[in-house]
């Protein structure tokens, strides 16, 4: 039978108008989704810019504190003297007996702020600013790692719910360890899932594969809790790899590079901090996992409150229950409408979780003292609050469209209002005095260099761990804003 060259011009005028439009569709999809994603991080950073140089007296930044005082030190010592480890000290020229090197956790963050106050300055705001940039990638990484494996709607909404949640604002812009961390095990894991090839998941692509090493290692360089991310990331590959899903060579160099900078990460604190003395880093660890206080455990719930508002708990307990449901029922694929690249190898979101329940459980009792250390399941809690708002919508869906929209404006706004009445209460909370500082800087600016301050109390604190002795000042505070050597004279008793 012949065909008709006209109808045949047609129908594939026909097809080629039918794929320019759904290209234009998902351009357009594109486009508003990657508008969406800078209005929320410029929304998330003008939170996180909030009180950016105030001075070291706000809610745990005791942390600020002390690690300004220690990257500061770090750029004026010679190597000699802390051989790139944090080492407390006050004045310039501290003697040996006056100094003592901080070997308790990796020494990434110090070198991370000492690089800051190099670009930008020393102070407070250069401190913060560096966290600051750290948690604007996490969040963009982590909308684009469960864009990948969900689709853009629930990406872009965990991350709207992720960037009001009052824990990732206040302690997002923390000078310490999280900020940091979550930002290289998000990157991390975003950058090994885009080395799978999507065309063949036994090619790797190494520029991707090099940035989620780096991410990993930087991450190991920083504090304990990279180790045990690490771990984990490379059970993950390793499943992938067994499944067909990820190449041999990326299972490899991911425990290559896990092994190395763990190795690299103890040895510096060994023998750069601990004198060679393998029993006092034993003793470190143990000392950390101390049992929980029991007249304290209501702390518990009162930390988790203030992290995250009772409407999101409420919200992300539904969303777990009905992500457990669907993964039961296998409806968990993401809709075809939101999704975008099918890359192989799984998202990887468990290991933030489980390295978060991790973390949290083996160091309860630091759950207690740090309200801050719920951090790294802050985004897939998002995920679970966000999972369920888009429940309650598909529900509402019976009633119309606009009831559907309307209901989910509504629980999102009252999430948000939720949060930054949290976020303003956090604020507003100080831990020390205006005045103290204040006194430090003019009794600093009065005491010229080499002379000593007189004090009448004793400021140093000395932690034992084995054979190692910590001599630290408390608080930070005076050691930062004095920096001073100093005397203790107590006075007699009677005496003003």
């Amino acid at each position: 039978m012949n065909s008709d060259p006209a109808t045949d011009t047609a129908l594939e005028e026909s097809r080629t108008a039918g794929c320019s439009g759904e290209a234009a569709r998902r351009a357009g999809v594109r486009g508003r989704s990657v508008m969406f994603l800078a209005l929320l991080l410029a929304a998330y950073g003008v939170g996180l810019v909030r009180q950016l140089d105030e001075p070291w007296i706000g809610l745990h930044d005791w942390n600020g504190a002390f690690y300004s005082q220690l990257a500061r030190n770090l750029i004026r010592y010679p190597f000699r003297d802390h051989h790139a480890m944090p080492l407390v000290a006050v004045g310039d020229d501290a003697p040996p007996e006056e100094r003592s090197i901080y070997a308790t956790h990796p020494a990434g963050l110090v070198w991370v702020m000492a690089a800051a106050f190099r670009v930008f300055g020393e102070g407070e705001s250069a401190a913060r600013l560096a966290a600051v940039l750290g948690s604007l990638v996490a969040l963009a990484a982590w909308v684009a790692l469960v864009a990948e494996s969900r689709g853009r709607e629930p990406a872009l909404l965990s991350g709207l719910l992720y960037a009001a949640m009052p824990m990732a604002v206040y302690f997002g812009r923390m000078s310490n360890h999280e900020a940091f961390c979550l930002c290289g095990m998000v990157v991390a894991l975003y950058m090994v899932r885009r080395a799978n090839s999507a065309a063949d998941p036994r090619r790797v692509r190494p520029g991707f594969l090099a940035a989620g090493l780096a991410a990993m290692a930087c991450t190991i360089l920083i504090d304990w809790v990279g180790v045990l991310f690490a771990g984990l990331l490379c059970v993950h590959v390793f499943r992938a790899y067994r499944t067909g899903r990820a190449a041999g060579i990326g299972v490899i160099a991911v425990a290559a590079a896990a092994f190395a900078a763990t190795g690299a990460v103890i040895l510096h604190i060994v023998y750069g901090g601990l004198d060679g003395e393998w029993a006092d880093l034993v003793a470190i660890f143990t000392s950390r996992s101390g049992a929980i206080e029991r007249q304290a455990t209501e702390l518990f719930w009162l930390n988790t409150v203030d992290n995250l508002t009772l409407p999101g708990i409420a919200l992300s307990a539904i969303g777990l229950a009905c992500m457990l449901w669907r993964r039961a029922s296998g409806r968990g694929r993401p809709s075809a409408a939101y999704a975008t690249a099918a890359l192989p190898g799984g998202s990887g979101v468990w290991v933030l979780v489980a390295t978060g329940l991790i973390w949290l459980l083996l160091f309860r009792r630091q759950y207690q003292i740090h309200q801050y250390w719920l951090f790294y399941l802050g985004p897939p809690i998002a995920l679970c609050a966000s999972t369920a708002i888009l429940f309650f919508r598909d529900l509402a869906r019976r009633f119309g469209e606009r009831v559907a929209t309307g209901a989910v404006a509504i629980t999102v706004l009252t999430l948000l209002l939720a949060g930054q009445r949290t976020v303003d209460s956090l604020f507003s909370q100080r831990s020390w005095k205006l005045d103290f500082v204040r006194y430090c800087e003019e009794l600093r600016a009065a005491t010229p260099r080499g002379e000593r301050v007189v004090l009448e109390r004793d400021p140093i604190s000395r932690e034992t761990f084995g054979g190692y002795v910590f001599r630290n000042i408390v608080p930070p505070q005076l050691a930062y804003y004095l920096d001073r050597p100093f005397v203790v004279r107590t006075a007699p008793e009677g005496a003003p």
